[in-house]
């Protein structure tokens, strides 16, 4: 059953009954995890835009399911790797037998919103993890964070010890780890984490202390397994922020693609230029190298008929020396059939090397073509893009901004499902 209150905020709130004899296993699991009191909202900024918290997150019965669905999905009645296998053999940890035994079942995150300033959009997300031993737990995280590519550094912030890791050219992007209050704090930022930090010691800066929040109020003698909170308005608002960058991204893509498409038309222009050139050059050696094939086969025949006219006379020497003392040395017919062939070779290397020229040149002319297309796919895609964010994504933001936020608690318990919803729309 369920019943509906209008108003600000609008409430809803529905109990659902079900037979645990009959039911699955995680809801079953459900059933006997015991509410809570949320301690990490002390610990969420009032400018975050969603927060989310349970106490009934089990990894170890996450991580058999993991082990279960990879089993069924290799096909296989022999065991598998289990999940994670690659990074164990990395980190020179075990999962099963290191991880998990120190992981609670409470876990809790918030975002404060997405920095767009930089080379692409960063996530400003923290992560509350309740951990049953800080310590191992620490010991752990260093053999995870530290790697020949990373420097892990740490400093003292109000007493709590910082660890963080630069990353080069992402100044927004600085992952951030602490221990306080037997949670793991782990952030996209050290400054997001510091935040928390004041935030936890002083509760007029919590969530829990902003005026929207408090809207519709929260039973606090019930103790829930879920609870979240988001506020649409201000999704929709910093979305068109984001679609806004998403925008100009893809207006980037359309003006490279632009600059790429002349480029390559000019490549094919200056192809299609060398190709006629090339061919008008091939022409003219080719006309050539027939001439001299001409000229080369007159000498041949000069030197035979001087060759058979010496015979004739007997007067061939033991030697084969066919001079006639009457015409020069560098004008004898065999000396100059010599310097015809060397001529015809030179200018059949000439007529082999531009015809592989144009050959060469050829075969780029399709692939840029092919470059030429792409191009104009990209553009188009792009284009197909910028139109959904002007037309469909921008509005429909702005109209989720009328829906300023929601509340919502969840919990089961001796076979009843019993939520509460809190709906504040201007």
């Amino acid at each position: 059953g369920g019943t509906f209150l209008p108003g600000r905020p609008l409430r809803v709130k529905w109990v659902v009954l079900f037979d645990p004899a009959k039911s699955g296993r995680e809801l079953n699991r459900l059933n006997g995890c015991a509410g809570m009191d949320n301690q990490t909202i002390n610990m969420v900024p009032q400018d975050a835009i969603a927060y989310q918290w349970t106490n009934c997150f089990d990894f170890s019965a996450q991580y058999e399911r993991l082990k279960e669905n990879r089993q069924q999905v290799s096909g296989q009645s022999v065991a598998v790797e289990p999940p994670f296998a690659e990074l164990e053999r990395t980190w020179g940890l075990s999962v099963e037998k290191d991880i998990l035994p120190v992981l609670g079942k409470e876990i809790g995150w918030f975002v404060q919103g997405v920095e767009v300033g930089g080379f692409f959009p960063i996530p400003k997300f923290t992560v509350f993890l309740k951990v049953k031993d800080p310590k191992s737990a620490d010991e752990i995280l260093k053999k995870i964070v530290t790697t020949p590519l990373t420097l892990v550094q740490n400093e003292e912030y109000h007493n709590i010890r910082i660890n963080f890791v630069t990353v080069p050219l992402m100044n927004a992007f600085r992952p951030s780890y602490a221990f306080a209050g037997g949670y793991l704090i782990v952030a996209t930022s050290d400054k997001l984490l510091k935040q928390s930090i004041d935030v936890s010691q002083d509760p007029a800066l919590s969530l829990a202390a902003e005026a929207l929040f408090k809207q519709g109020g929260m039973n606090k003698s019930t103790l829930h397994q879920m609870f979240s909170f988001v506020k649409m308005g201000e999704i929709a608002r910093q979305s068109i922020s984001l679609v806004d960058w998403a925008d100009h991204w893809f207006a980037l893509k359309i003006q490279q693609a632009d600059a790429d498409q002349k480029t390559t038309r000019q490549k094919l222009q200056a192809l299609a230029q060398s190709i006629e050139a090339d061919g008008q050059e091939l022409i003219s050696a080719k006309e050539r190298m027939d001439q001299l094939r001409r000229e080369k086969s007159s000498l041949e025949a000069q030197v035979q008929a001087a060759v058979v006219t010496i015979e004739s006379k007997n007067t061939l020497s033991q030697q084969g020396d066919v001079q006639n003392p009457s015409v020069p040395d560098d004008l004898r017919p065999e000396k100059l059939l010599e310097f015809k062939k060397s001529q015809l070779s030179a200018v059949e290397l000439e007529v082999n090397g531009i015809q592989r020229n144009i050959e060469t040149a050829k075969v780029q002319q399709p692939d840029l073509s092919d470059d030429l297309n792409d191009f104009e796919h990209q553009k188009l895609d792009a284009l197909k893009y910028r139109y959904y964010i002007d037309e469909v994504a921008v509005p429909v933001l702005h109209g989720l901004e009328s829906l300023v936020s929601q509340k919502m608690t969840m919990t089961v318990k001796d076979g009843v499902i019993e939520s509460e919803m809190f709906l504040v729309v201007d």
